[in-house]
């Protein structure tokens, strides 16, 4: 099943928007561990999702296919 990750990019590699349980957190991090990366089953979910935090962060975030069966 086709999935999307959201991810910014640094110099050195990608990080991927993730969830985050601990209270001193606002509910997201960012990985640089593809597979602790959140998934969205609809890339407009995803679009709307990375618009907002690009707005809200002022950082570009991409979107990309997950197809790997996770």
């Amino acid at each position: 099943m086709v999935r999307y990750r959201l991810f910014k990019e640094t110099r050195a590699s990608k990080h991927y928007l993730a969830a985050c349980y601990e209270p001193q957190h606002d509910g997201i991090i960012y990985t640089p561990i593809r597979e602790d990366a959140c998934e969205y089953a609809t890339v407009e979910k995803a679009a709307k999702i990375a618009r907002e935090l690009t707005k809200l962060h002022g950082e570009q975030i991409h979107i990309e296919v997950s197809d790997d069966g996770k």
